[in-house]
């Protein structure tokens, strides 16, 4: 890994998914596909607030 921007996302993407939930979180939508799920369902299935599962998708999200 010599490209310091590769390095910096795999950092940023590793750490995204170290939290239970947000692993949990990719792991369901690795599974939906590419049609995805709402986050409603999601934050559901998981017994998280919508409020709180919106700060991990948006975690997710910014981790690419």
């Amino acid at each position: 890994m010599d490209d310091p921007g590769i390095q910096t996302w795999a950092v940023d993407a590793l750490g995204a998914l170290a939290h239970e939930t947000r692993l949990a979180v990719f792991r369901m939508l690795v599974k939906a596909g590419p049609d995805g799920m709402i986050a409603g369902a999601i934050a559901e299935q998981q017994s998280v607030p919508p409020s709180t599962m919106s700060h991990h998708l948006a975690t997710l999200e910014r981790a690419g």
